[in-house]
């Protein structure tokens, strides 16, 4: 891989981490008041998970969906079920057997890529193995 396409990559990474940051903030509110108020609104509470679902490559954004299926759980099962169906689909790299951009681990590795290259870290470091 050429250094341009790293660095390029790397950047990527990086933007992608950053938003999730801030994606987490505002998620984050949301969640806490559907939960808090104990609503009832499907469409609102979909419209969160289906917008959480796109940030699946964050721990932290993950947190979130679990803790917002939780509370769909309740309400409506079926639905909950469906959304934790798709989050494997998306994201889970056991389930489906293969990997793809959307593939988290692929999306760590490019983080910790991103990482070491800013903590002087040689990228021959960088493995599928440990990370």
């Amino acid at each position: 891989m050429s250094d341009a396409l790293l660095e390029n990559v790397s950047a990527l990474a990086g933007q992608m981490q950053d938003l999730a940051r801030q994606a987490y903030a505002g998620y984050a509110a949301e969640v806490d008041a559907v939960i808090e108020t104990r609503s009832h609104d499907a469409g609102h509470i979909e419209r969160l998970l289906d917008g959480i679902l796109d940030f699946g490559f964050d721990d932290a954004m993950v947190q979130l969906f679990k803790r917002l299926c939780r509370y769909y759980y309740t309400l409506d099962p079926a639905a909950t079920a469906s959304y934790v169906h798709t989050y494997r689909d998306m994201w889970d790299r056991e389930i489906r057997g293969h990997t793809n951009y959307r593939d988290r681990s692929f999306i760590n590795r490019l983080i910790h890529a991103k990482r070491w290259q800013r903590d002087g870290w040689g990228l021959g470091q960088c493995s599928d193995e440990g990370v």
